[in-house]
C-alpha cells in the first residue's frame, strides 16, 4: 500500500533562489498535492498564477502561525530560515518565536542553509566587510561595519541562527559532509523533473538564439565594489554588445539598477529586465542557447546544469566574495569538485568559442548530474521524514 502523501508547509523568504528552491521540491511530485506555499507579497502577487502548489501571502510571523494552526502541517520547510530576517520579514526574536511554534505543533522542521554548514564558525576574520556592506547606502556602512566589529568582538556569529541549530538543514544538490561542520542533520534531494526529459524545444524556429546574462543586485554591488561603477557599466556593454554582434539576441535580467547603469551605453536590441514572473523565466532559462552568470552557485545555475545547457560565469558570487570559505565548500558540496567553466569578461565574446569549450565541458555536467541522481526525490524525501515522525510519535504514546 502506498504511504500517504504528508501535509506540508513551504515558507519562502524574499529569495528568489528560495522560491527556485521550492518549485524543485513541488514539480512533478506528489508532495505538491497537499503542500502550501507560503510566500511574501513581492513574490506572491508576481507569481500567484503559476506556482507548483497551492499559494498564500504572508507579511509578519502571525501570518505563519496562523497557517500552521489551519493546516496542521506534518514537514515544514523554510527556505530559508536563515534569510527570514536577514530579508528583513522577521526579526532574529521572531525567527526563534516561530521556530519554537513549529516544534511544539509537532511538526517535523527542516530549512535549507545557503551557508552550507559555515554559518556558525564566521566572524570577521572569514568574512570581507567591504564586500558585506557594499550593497547598503553609503552614509549607512560606517555605521556597519562598527556594528559588525561590536558583534564579532562580543563572540556572535554573523551568520548564524542559533534556534535553527536542530533542524535539519536541507540542499538541493549534495550534503556538505567535513568535520569542521557543526552537529546536525543534513540531508540532500535532486528531483528529475530538473533534467526536463520528454520536454518539447518552446524557441520560435526563425528567432535568433538567445544569450541569457543574469546578474542580482548583490553580485552587481560586488562588481561595482571591485571595478567601479564606470569601469563596470563599460565592460557589462561590451558583453551585450558581443552577443548583437554574434547574431544573438541579448537579454539581462536581475538587477533593478542595471537599466540606469547601462543608460546610453546599449542600444534597443539589448533586453533590460530587473525581473520577470518565475514561471517566464524559468522558461527564458531553457531556450537560452548560453547562460552567463556572477554567481558560481545561483539555484537557476543548477536547472541548466542538470539539462546539460552551458553556463559559463564571469564572477563566483557574492557569498564566495565575501565568505572566505565559502567558494572551495560551495564548489565541494554542489559540484563535486568540479569548477564550471569560468570566461575573462574582460575579453570579447565569440561563438564558436564558446560552442567548442561548451562541448568541451559537456562531460563535466553528466558527471555532476550522475552525483545528484543519487539522493531521493523530494516525494522520496518527504515520505522519509513523515515516517520518522510518526514512529517518533507513536513511540512517545
Amino acid at each position: 500500500m502506498a504511504s500517504r502523501t504528508p501535509r506540508s508547509l513551504i515558507v519562502v523568504s524574499r529569495d528568489y533562489g528560495e522560491l527556485g528552491l521550492a518549485c524543485s521540491l513541488l514539480e512533478g511530485q506528489a508532495l505538491a498535492r497537499e503542500a502550501t506555499l507560503l510566500l511574501p507579497g513581492s513574490l506572491y502577487f508576481a507569481n500567484e498564477h503559476a506556482l507548483p502548489a497551492a499559494a498564500v501571502p504572508y507579511s509578519r510571523a502571525r501570518d505563519i502561525r496562523a497557517v500552521i494552526a489551519a493546516r496542521r502541517p506534518e514537514l515544514v520547510f523554510l527556505l530559508s530560515g536563515y534569510l527570514l530576517a536577514n530579508d528583513g520579514l522577521l526579526s532574529p526574536d521572531g525567527v526563534e518565536s516561530l521556530v519554537g511554534f513549529i516544534e511544539e505543533s509537532g511538526a517535523t522542521l527542516v530549512t535549507s542553509d545557503p551557508f552550507l554548514g559555515l554559518a556558525g564558525s564566521l566572524d570577521l576574520g572569514k568574512v570581507d566587510i567591504e564586500m558585506l556592506v557594499a550593497r547598503y547606502p553609503r552614509w549607512v556602512q560606517p555605521f556597519l561595519r562598527l556594528m559588525l566589529r561590536f558583534r564579532s568582538r562580543h563572540g556572535v556569529e554573523l551568520c548564524d541562527v542559533p534556534a535553527l541549530r536542530s533542524a535539519i538543514q536541507l540542499y538541493p544538490t549534495a550534503a556538505p559532509e567535513g568535520s569542521h561542520l557543526p552537529a546536525a542533520r543534513r540531508l540532500s534531494f535532486f528531483n528529475p523533473v530538473l533534467c526536463g526529459v520528454g520536454e518539447e524545444a518552446g524557441a520560435e524556429q526563425d528567432a535568433p538564439a538567445s544569450w541569457l546574462f543574469l546578474l542580482s543586485t548583490a553580485d552587481l554591488h560586488v562588481q561595482l565594489a571591485r571595478l567601479g561603477k564606470a569601469a563596470f557599466a563599460d565592460l557589462l556593454a561590451a558583453r551585450l554588445a558581443d552577443a548583437v554582434a554574434a547574431g544573438r539576441r541579448p537579454t539581462l535580467l536581475g538587477s533593478a539598477l542595471v537599466p540606469e547603469l547601462l543608460r546610453g551605453r546599449v542600444g534597443d536590441e539589448v533586453e533590460l529586465l530587473s525581473t520577470c514572473p518565475f514561471a517566464e523565466f524559468t522558461e527564458r532559462l531553457k531556450a537560452a542557447e548560453v547562460a552567463f552568470y556572477w554567481n558560481s552557485f545561483s539555484h537557476s545555475l543548477l536547472a541548466r546544469v542538470a539539462r546539460g545547457l552551458p553556463v559559463f560565469l564571469f564572477g563566483r558570487g557574492h557569498l564566495a566574495h565575501t565568505v572566505a570559505p565559502f567558494h572551495e565548500a560551495a564548489v565541494r558540496g554542489h559540484f563535486g569538485g568540479v569548477e564550471l567553466p569560468s570566461l575573462d569578461q574582460t575579453a570579447p565574446l565569440d561563438a564558436d568559442d564558446l560552442a567548442s569549450l561548451a562541448a568541451d565541458r559537456a562531460p563535466d555536467l553528466r558527471a555532476i548530474l550522475e552525483r545528484w541522481r543519487t539522493a531521493p526525490t523530494p516525494d522520496e524525501l518527504a515520505a522519509a521524514l513523515a515516517g520518522e515522525r510518526r514512529q517518533a510519535k507513536r513511540a512517545e504514546a
